[in-house]
C-alpha cells in the first residue's frame, strides 16, 4: 500500500517517502523499515535511501530476540551498506565512509572477520584521503576486537591503541580498559596497571589498587 500511495504521486515520492521513514525511525523501526524499502524501490540509485534502508534493517536485527531472526536482517542490512557504498559519488565521500564503516560493524556481527577487517580498513584509508574523522575510532576499534577475539592479542595492540587516541570520554575508557585487558594477558602488567587506573581514576578519581 505505501508503495501504491506513493506512485500516485511520482515525481516527488521518494523524497516524501524518505522524510516520512526518517520521522517514524525513532518511534517506528517497522513502519521506517517498509517506507525506506519503497522508497528504495522507487529510487534505488539514490545512496542515501540505501543507507537509511540498511540502518532500518540494522536497528530492526537489535530488536529480536535470537540469532536466527537477527542474521537475515543484518545480511540484508550489509548488501544495502555495499550498495549505498558503491553508490555514492564523488561529492559524498562521508556517506561511503559511513556506509563502509557500519557495513564492517555488520560484517563483524554476522561472524565475517576478515570480511570486516577488510572494509573497516577500506573505510579508515578513504576517511585518511578525505580527512574524515567521524568515526576513524570506531574502525580502529571494530578491528582490534576481531583480532582480540581471535587470540591475536599482540596484533590487536596498534588498533585499540589508535582507537583510544581518535576517541574520547567514555568510548576512550572503554578503549584504554581494553588496552589494559590486553597487556595483561601478553603479560605486560606495568602497562596493565597503567591503563586501568587511568579507566578507575577516570571513574572514582582516585588510584586502583593492585591487580588481581
Amino acid at each position: 500500500m505505501i508503495t501504491e500511495a506513493a506512485e500516485a504521486y511520482p515525481s516527488d515520492a521518494p523524497t516524501r517517502l524518505r522524510r516520512i521513514a526518517t520521522i517514524a525511525q525513532p518511534v517506528d523501526p517497522n513502519l521506517a523499515l517498509d517506507v525506506f524499502a519503497a522508497a528504495a524501490k522507487l529510487d534505488p540509485d539514490h545512496a542515501g535511501t540505501r543507507y537509511m534502508l540498511a540502518i532500518a534493517y540494522r536497528s530492526k536485527a537489535k530488536l529480536v530476540s535470537s540469532i536466527a531472526q537477527s542474521d537475515p536482517l543484518y545480511k540484508q542490512a550489509a548488501e544495502q551498506f555495499r550498495a549505498a557504498a558503491d553508490l555514492a559519488d564523488e561529492s559524498s565521500q562521508t556517506l561511503r565512509a559511513e556506509a563502509l564503516t557500519y557495513l564492517g560493524r555488520t560484517l563483524r556481527k554476522l561472524g565475517r572477520r576478515d570480511e570486516a577487517i577488510a572494509t573497516h580498513e577500506q573505510a579508515i584509508a578513504l576517511k585518511k584521503e578525505h580527512a574524515i574523522r567521524a568515526k576513524l575510532s570506531v574502525n580502529y576499534h571494530d578491528i582490534g576486537v576481531i583480532l582480540m577475539q581471535s587470540g591475536q592479542f599482540e596484533a590487536a595492540l596498534e588498533p585499540i591503541t589508535l582507537a583510544a587516541s581518535h576517541s574520547q570520554n567514555r568510548i576512550h575508557f572503554q578503549n584504554k580498559s581494553i588496552l589494559g585487558v590486553l597487556h595483561r594477558r601478553l603479560g605486560n602488567l606495568k602497562q596493565a596497571r597503567t591503563h586501568h587506573e587511568a579507566v578507575l581514576r577516570s571513574v572514582y578519581g582516585r588510584k586502583g589498587g593492585p591487580l588481581a
